[in-house]
């Protein structure tokens, strides 16, 4: 398979992740076929990396290389996102630094730790969400700017937005 094919793959394998998700109904057959799906998508990603390595920028495009990102953020496994982040870490000037901080906070998170760009949220109750712990909040900002991010402020209120209201973010 060459890098075109590859890129449209990935930018495929992305859109109908996010089709599974935006549909903002997570009932137990969604979560099934989501499951499904993710486990499917990672394979996928897992061949594709052997074959081309990272798929950075330079390799599929932008696009292409955002949407393995998405499938690799979206990993039901742990260790892939770690192997993953590693890899992005390898080739800084070819990735989305935006990517690399949403990957590295949802390691964290996900090991228990605080998070560094304030990109993951917990659910505190049924369709509330609050921040997770984040290491030196009073820089926050200062960090999302430093890599193009928006305030902490105005990405709740997009976030929100993309919710249309359904669910609520809090800081």
């Amino acid at each position: 398979m060459d890098n075109k094919e590859i890129s449209r793959q990935l930018m495929d394998m992305a859109k109908e992740d996010q089709a599974i998700r935006k549909s903002l109904d997570f009932s137990d057959e969604v979560r099934i076929k989501m499951t499904t799906l993710d486990e499917s998508n990672i394979k996928q990603l897992k061949l594709i990396i052997e074959q081309l390595g990272l798929p950075t920028i330079s390799k599929v495009g932008k696009k292409a290389s955002a949407s393995a990102w998405l499938i690799a953020q979206h990993s039901p496994e742990q260790e892939f996102r770690k192997d993953y982040l590693r890899l992005m870490k390898q080739h800084l000037d070819d990735v989305d630094q935006k990517n690399l901080a949403t990957m590295q906070d949802r390691v964290n998170m996900n090991d228990g730790k605080p998070q560094t760009y304030g990109t993951q949220f917990t659910q505190v109750k049924e369709g509330e969400f609050k921040l997770w712990k984040v290491h030196d909040q009073k820089n926050l900002d200062k960090r999302r700017a430093e890599i193009g991010m928006s305030s902490m402020s105005a990405e709740i209120k997009r976030i929100s937005k993309n919710y249309r209201g359904k669910y609520k973010f809090f800081e």
